[in-house]
């Protein structure tokens, strides 16, 4: 590598923090003008109608990429460039055509779906064109990531969220379209953004189309091989979020459904500032074999998260609250629920950074055994806590998930990597790696400044 591990990890912090920065003032204006649009039961629908992306997602292989990346990235350690070639090629082609299929079974079943389980036809019909951008959407980001071309990654996102603001305004304010609007508006960014950003993946297609073709390589066998798990376990985690919805739709109704989905967006909002999990995963599958470089960047990006995460919880906690009673009060009862939640981000750290090292080590069936756990445990908790504590039993059976799972993620990879140990003394600590990547972090943010 031309640049050293310590400054790779620096500035690709740095600028996914710049960038997050950025895209959440975007994205809460997308949210905040869909949330004074519509009332809370329309809110919930337009959540329960976009939960059929990841329930359908399962044809797609989700959850492949990460092992694309995670191999593409211990071959490229190993010199097998052809490898790398094979990998990326099959995958893509592999993903277009699950991709057309997924949209027309939705496509053309939408009326059976809509008689079995109330949604809108026409919805569902536009829902589906979702899958056939993702193929294209999922080749960018892997090339970026594989080259840690973190620039050039974070565009896509940018661009993304700025069209679907723009967008969004265009179909509430002028058309006046509905649910209907805000979908094509979600689904009009991604195609933009994609277009856009076509030429500058260019040269990264020409770099691996250059590589010597592998022989011998089968996409089959791959997936077989471990990748079978990972699409399992996304699919699994996937569909345990869509089943948290739908069970609070049938427990409590349409409208906490779309309380908790304002409450869960705005979480994810104060989890996406923190992006170290995104900067290392492309990274530790080539320090596999190092075990204590491996160590080291596991120990100190859960650290490094859990302290932005404290951190940035601590501010959300204060700013979100009255942002949401100001601008849409007839949300306002979803925040209690977000500030209970706010407590899953102390275990949330864990997981963030933990999940994709067992893609590293190719422990992907471990990893499907513990969602399968994860979704026992919402399965179970859930209706009881609803029961017990109304709905404030869904906040409460969010947090105890999530410490249950972290608990579980950390005993396994004890396992399988005796020398990691988290503990918040360590977190607490300052050596001298700490006062190196803050002092890279700090250079790198000082000359995004400048250049701003």
């Amino acid at each position: 590598m031309s640049k050293s591990l310590t400054r790779i990890i620096g500035e690709g912090t740095a600028l996914f923090s710049a960038n997050n920065v950025i895209l959440k003032f975007i994205g809460l204006g997308s949210t905040f003008v869909i949330l004074t649009a519509f009332n809370v039961h329309e809110y919930g629908v337009l959540v329960l109608i976009l939960s059929v992306i990841p329930l359908f997602g399962f044809i797609t292989l989700p959850g492949i990429d990460s092992v694309v990346i995670a191999d593409m990235g211990i071959e490229k350690s190993k010199g097998q460039l052809g490898k790398v070639k094979s990998i990326f090629k099959n995958y893509f082609f592999l993903q277009l055509a699950l991709s057309i299929l997924t949209w027309l079974v939705l496509f053309l079943g939408a009326e059976i779906i809509d008689n079995y389980y109330s949604y809108n036809a026409h919805l569902l019909r536009i829902v589906s064109f979702f899958f056939l951008l993702a193929p294209f959407r999922t080749a960018y980001i892997i090339g970026m990531r594989y080259e840690l071309k973190y620039f050039q990654q974070s565009l896509v996102s940018f661009f993304e969220e700025l069209f679907k603001l723009i967008f969004v305004l265009i179909s509430i304010f002028i058309i006046d379209a509905g649910i209907e609007g805000i979908l094509f508006a979600m689904l009009f960014s991604q195609a933009l953004t994609i277009l856009i950003l076509t030429p500058s993946f260019l040269p990264t297609i020409r770099l691996i189309k250059g590589y010597k073709n592998s022989e011998n390589f089968s996409i089959w066998d791959f997936i077989i091989k471990h990748g079978k798990w990972s699409w399992l376990s996304t699919y699994t985690t996937n569909f345990n979020k869509s089943a948290r919805l739908w069970i609070i739709k049938f427990l409590l109704g349409t409208e906490i459904t779309g309380l908790f989905a304002l409450a869960l967006g705005l979480y994810g909002h104060t989890t996406s500032l923190v992006p170290i999990s995104s900067v290392i995963a492309p990274v530790i599958p080539q320090f596999v074999n190092q075990k204590d470089k491996f160590s080291r960047i596991v120990n100190k990006g859960v650290k490094y998260q859990t302290i932005g995460y404290v951190a940035l919880g601590t501010i959300a906690f204060l700013v979100f609250p009255p942002i949401v009673a100001f601008i849409v009060p007839k949300y306002i009862a979803s925040l209690p629920l977000y500030k209970v939640m706010l407590i899953g981000l102390i275990p949330g750290s864990f997981l963030t950074v933990l999940n994709p090292t067992f893609h590293a080590l190719r422990e992907q069936k471990d990893t499907f055994f513990s969602t399968i756990f994860r979704l026992a445990i919402t399965l179970v908790l859930m209706p009881i806590f609803i029961i017990l504590f109304g709905i404030m039993g869904v906040a409460y059976e969010f947090v105890v998930n999530m410490i249950l799972y972290a608990a579980q993620r950390y005993s396994r990879i004890k396992k399988f990597v005796p020398s990691l140990e988290i503990s918040y003394r360590h977190i607490l600590s300052v050596d001298e790696y700490d006062k190196m990547m803050i002092k890279t972090i700090k250079n790198r943010v000082n000359k995004i400044l400048k250049r701003a």
